[in-house]
């Protein structure tokens, strides 16, 4: 077997696997990859696929994702981790000229469509489009944007919304076109309204976790929001989503927020409540038990002083501890400390 079919049959194992998980009280999963693995694995694989120009694969795998609304062992959407991959394997090595650019372009304008699946093909070409346009303005603050590169940027950013809204009747049948819709808004500065496509997105896909986290990128402060906002934003989602969520969202939503804007300073400078953040993630790891949701839960716990929330979940946690998750082994120890388990 090749490895990008091995790879294949991973990741359908996962998805099949991962469509048993997240009930209410369900057991802690031993038998499929830690979390970031997991991660790495749907990637490669939608990257590998992309290489042996195999469409029709990615086609249907990523309309069997959406339809079982597969999950991570943490809760994630497979579906969006598999687009993710899908636009790796496009853009490396990313284009350095317009010939390239262009070529990309027609690459996944000409992408053969499945009845099933064409949506994947129409979002990744008005994401090619709007990489163009990010190429040339650059990643850095707006200040430091050379002038010319304003007008071909804002050319590109619409061109793609422009393209996804003609093509809404296939290309919202995945829900990252919701969370596209909504960055590319937020790219356009202040031309847009959001809002209304989160309404739609959210009656359609209401747990669909990227549609929350774009609409949070809107509304941090060096966008068009402020801490304000984003905690009515945050309280909002978890009225829609109480449902399935229970208070899970708020967590959810709050743990983006450190990792896009405030880092370990998020309750000192956002409107973060720790005790409903805490019963948040009390309900994301009732239904998701992993110990990626576990130690960062555990680490919020010790950015919040809670030391007698963080000493439980210590109790918890598996060595070797996930770096990722506390930031480095420095700030587990620290945390270790606080909570009385070794003393310095």
């Amino acid at each position: 077997m090749q490895g990008w079919q091995r790879v294949a049959s991973a990741c359908l194992w996962l998805a099949m696997a991962v469509g048993t998980m997240g009930a209410v009280g369900a057991a802690e999963p031993t038998a499929i990859p830690p979390e970031l693995e997991m991660r790495e694995i749907i990637e490669e694989q939608a990257a590998q696929l992309v290489r042996a120009r195999d469409f029709a694969q990615i086609d249907r795998l990523s309309a069997q994702y959406v339809a079982e609304g597969a999950r991570t062992s943490s809760g994630l959407w497979i579906s969006g981790i598999f687009l993710g991959g899908v636009e790796r394997g496009l853009t490396k090595p990313k284009p350095t000229t317009e010939e390239g650019w262009d070529q990309l372009e027609s690459l996944t304008r000409g992408w053969p469509r499945s009845a099933r699946g064409r949506g994947t093909a129409l979002r990744a070409h008005a994401h090619d489009i709007s990489r163009r346009g990010w190429a040339i303005r650059g990643g850095g603050y707006a200040r430091t944007v050379p002038a010319e590169a304003w007008a071909p940027f804002h050319a590109h950013i619409k061109r793609a919304r422009k393209y996804l809204e003609q093509e809404k009747a296939v290309a919202s049948a995945n829900p990252d076109y919701y969370a596209d819709l909504i960055s590319l808004i937020q790219s356009e500065q202040g031309t847009g309204n959001p809002e209304p496509v989160l309404k739609e997105g959210m009656s359609r896909y209401p747990g669909y976790y990227p549609m929350y986290f774009a609409m949070l990128n809107y509304l941090l402060p060096k966008w068009h929001g402020d801490a304000g906002s984003i905690e009515k934003f945050a309280s909002a989602a978890v009225e829609h989503t109480a449902a399935i969520e229970g208070e899970g969202m708020y967590a959810r939503i709050y743990w983006f927020a450190s990792q896009s804007e405030y880092g370990d300073d998020l309750f000192y400078r956002s409107f973060a409540h720790w005790d409903r953040m805490k019963a948040g993630f009390d309900d994301v790891v009732q239904r998701y038990p992993d110990q990626w949701n576990l130690q960062n839960y555990a680490k919020f716990a010790c950015d919040a002083q809670d030391t007698q929330t963080l000493a439980a979940l210590l109790e918890r946690v598996r060595k070797p501890i996930i770096h990722r998750a506390w930031g480095n082994q420095e700030r587990f120890e620290e945390c270790e400390v606080l909570a009385g388990r070794i003393r310095l």
